[in-house]
């Protein structure tokens, strides 16, 4: 597939994570890596529906997403709707969701022989 991406990379994370989350991005975020970070890209979210505007980068504009996986992560109402997203996508488009730990928190709907780093 040939398919142009606004995003490299989206990230889905709890926002106990963020800290963490925000020194990965600051390290791969560069001319060649873009990366879709909800705090970066508050500008283009601004006077959109935030359900909307996050379905349409884990859907449509970013070619991976990574899962960053925690307790606050499996527990929250936001990331479960971006998780149900990711993996949606990832059923049809194998590859594209690129899971990583913090924890072995179960995350409904992936699979345990899904490849993760933690």
């Amino acid at each position: 597939m040939n398919q142009s991406y606004e995003y490299d990379v989206a990230f889905s994370f709890a926002g106990e994570q963020r800290e963490y989350v925000r020194e990965v991005a600051k390290s791969i975020n560069n001319k060649t890596v873009k990366v879709f970070m909800d705090e970066v890209a508050q500008v283009d979210m601004w006077g959109h529906d935030l359900m909307d505007h996050l379905h349409e980068v884990y859907k449509h504009k970013a070619r991976y997403c990574i899962m960053f996986i925690s307790k606050n992560y499996v527990s929250k109402p936001w990331t479960n709707f971006e998780r149900q997203v990711v993996q949606a996508r990832d059923l049809v488009e194998q590859g594209f969701l690129l899971p990583a730990r913090f924890d072995k928190s179960e995350v409904k709907g992936l699979a345990d022989t899904k490849v993760y780093i933690d």
